[in-house]
C-alpha cells in the first residue's frame, strides 16, 4: 500500500461530475479520506449511523467496537449524496441503476469503482486502504497526537497507528528541540579550582 498525493486526491474528485452516480462516488472518496475508514466500515454504514448535528458517523469497527469519527472537511459531500439520496433508513451508501438500486455496496462495489475511477484519473495501484494510509500519514504530518488519530481510525494500540507515522528526521529534531534543558556549562578543571 501507499499513500496517496493531494494531486491524486484532487484528481480522483475530479473524476466526479454532477450525475447521482458521481455525487456518491465524491462521498464515497471523501468519508474514505476524511474520516480514514476501512473498506469494511464504509460499506456497513446505515443512515442512522451519520450524525448530522454532531457531524459524525457511528463507526462499527474491528471486534464490533463502535467509535464517532469527525466527518470534517467530508461534510459537504455526504450532505449531497444526502441531497439525492434521501432520508429513508437502510444503507449509507447503495447501488444505483436497476439492478442494484437501494441495495447495500458490498466490498467488491467499492473496488471496482475505485479502480474505474482511478484509471480515469491516471492514478496507479490504488486500493481502499490507501486513503486510511493517507488519512493517518496527513493527520500525523499537520500536527495531530498519535493517541487522537489512533482514537479517530479506530486502532487498538498506538503501535498500529505509529507505522502509518512518514515524518522525517527533520520533524523529530524539530520535536527534540521544543525541550529546554537548564543545563549549565561546565568545563574540565571547573569545579576543582573552587575546592
Amino acid at each position: 500500500g501507499r499513500a496517496l498525493s493531494s494531486g491524486e486526491l484532487v484528481g480522483l474528485l475530479n473524476t466526479c461530475e454532477a450525475a447521482p452516480l458521481d455525487i456518491r462516488d465524491a462521498a464515497i472518496f471523501s468519508v474514505l479520506y476524511g474520516c480514514g475508514l476501512r473498506r469494511a466500515e464504509l460499506v456497513a454504514l446505515n443512515r442512522a449511523d451519520y450524525k448530522m448535528e454532531e457531524k459524525e458517523l457511528l463507526v462499527r469497527g474491528k471486534g464490533n467496537k463502535q467509535r464517532a469519527v469527525p466527518l470534517g472537511h467530508a461534510a459537504p459531500a455526504l450532505q449531497d449524496w444526502l441531497a439525492i439520496r434521501g432520508d429513508e433508513e437502510g444503507p449509507l451508501f447503495w447501488g444505483l441503476g436497476n439492478r442494484n438500486q437501494g441495495k447495500r455496496l458490498t466490498d467488491q462495489a467499492i473496488y471496482n469503482m475505485l479502480r474505474k475511477r482511478a484509471k480515469l484519473a491516471g492514478v496507479k495501484n490504488l486500493s481502499p486502504h490507501d486513503f486510511r494510509r493517507t488519512f493517518v500519514g496527513d493527520l500525523l504530518d499537520a500536527g495531530a497526537d498519535i493517541a487522537t488519530v489512533q482514537k479517530m481510525a479506530g486502532h487498538a494500540s498506538p503501535t498500529t497507528t505509529s507505522r502509518y507515522d512518514r515524518r522525517d528526521k527533520k520533524v523529530r529534531h524539530r520535536a527534540a528541540a521544543l525541550l529546554h534543558i537548564p543545563h549549565r556549562l561546565r568545563r574540565p578543571g571547573q569545579d576543582e579550582e573552587k575546592a
